[in-house]
């Protein structure tokens, strides 16, 4: 217990001299003093995460828009679970939008570089076929009949998962 209060000991004493501390510490001047607390204030849930046979965490993301905040989130992700697994995933995003895939997999600042792979080979992989009114999932079916071409495939409706 004595531990926390000695940081936050040490936290509160330098907020108060900011500028002395960091220009002995690191040689710079500060610019602007920044918020310090970081409040929870959602909870964050991935689309898959799973354990392999290997023992490596694999984490799929479905992505339907190009969101350029995409890199952040897969990052933030990542570390979150780091934190939980003690290990880094394998983390991909499936892009299954209309619109041309256009978003980065990167990050590569100065101190840190992140990577994660996207698939973006949707149009082969990946057909929408549509109802123009509700006619039942037997007409669904029907409709997709003629894209499937191996005993495996996946049908998504918007109500219904069908493997």
């Amino acid at each position: 217990m004595e531990k926390f209060v000695f940081d936050r000991t040490l936290r509160e004493l330098f907020q108060q001299i900011p500028k002395t501390f960091i220009k002995l510490l690191i040689d710079k001047e500060i610019k602007e003093i920044l918020d310090i607390s970081f409040p929870k204030v959602r909870e964050l849930r991935v689309d898959l995460l799973c354990r392999l046979e290997d023992d490596s965490i694999f984490h799929l993301e479905i992505q339907s828009t190009n969101d350029m905040n995409m890199p952040k989130r897969m990052l933030l992700y990542a570390a979150l679970i780091y934190e939980r697994y003690n290990v880094f995933p394998n983390q991909l995003v499936l892009y299954v939008g209309e619109k041309k895939l256009n978003i980065k997999n990167f990050i590569d600042e100065k101190k840190l570089k992140f990577e994660y792979s996207k698939i973006k080979r949707y149009k082969k992989m990946i057909r929408f076929v549509y109802q123009n009114s509700p006619r039942g999932t037997g007409d669904a079916v029907l409709r997709c009949k003629n894209l499937i071409r191996s005993k495996h495939f996946l049908m998504l409706m918007p109500d219904d998962l069908i493997i």
